[in-house]
């Protein structure tokens, strides 16, 4: 399991508390899987339900390396898309963030339903699920980490004299990728060259 989000799951009650303490709200933890009432298949689940107030809270946890994304009000763009999107799912007003960062200071922010961004979260949803999900193919992988993590999972090894016809448009990538091998070989002997001179 993840170190990070397996601490991120055990602090997310001390930041919870940390939330009704620095601002006197309280809160209620959500048991249940959230469903759109109109996209069966866009759900969520949401950390905390504010008491008294149309509005939920999301609880984070970040190293302190992460600390200047939360500067002068600021809210990393990927935690908006998120609490957007429980917001569309759970058809609340408002939301929380509150992100404790490198164990020791508490910060917090209120995120305000936006109505245009939703529309697009959900097109995105749909998107996805119709050209996805429904028609089993995944995305074309990128070359992020993430990427090549969940591929080497799925495919750890290759199949000795196993022979895959690619689909047309393909040579053109292994073209490419000959050539930024190529590339890389020399660009890393330049660094080379460039170290043993300094």
């Amino acid at each position: 399991k993840n170190e990070s989000s397996y601490w991120g799951n055990k602090l997310e009650e001390k930041v919870c508390e940390g939330f009704m303490d620095t601002t006197g709200k309280k809160v209620n933890r959500v048991n249940e899987t959230v469903i759109h009432k109109t996209i069966p298949y866009f759900r969520a689940n949401l950390d905390r339900r504010i008491v008294g107030e149309d509005a939920i809270l999301e609880a984070k946890t970040v190293t302190a390396y992460r600390a200047k994304e939360w500067d002068d009000e600021e809210i990393p763009e990927e935690h908006i898309i998120q609490v957007m999107a429980q917001l569309a799912v759970s058809g609340k007003n408002s939301g929380y963030i509150a992100c404790l960062i490198g164990g020791q200071r508490l910060v917090w922010r209120e995120i305000q339903r936006d109505e245009e961004m939703i529309a697009k979260i959900e097109s995105s949803v749909k998107d996805f699920w119709n050209n996805f999900v429904l028609t089993k193919q995944p995305p074309m992988p990128t070359g992020s980490d993430r990427d090549t993590s969940l591929l080497n999972r799925l495919y750890p090894e290759a199949e000795p004299e196993t022979v895959i016809e690619l689909p047309e448009g393909f040579e053109d990538m292994v073209g490419r990728r000959v050539e930024l091998v190529r590339m890389e070989d020399e660009l890393e002997e330049s660094i080379a060259e460039v170290d043993n001179k300094l």
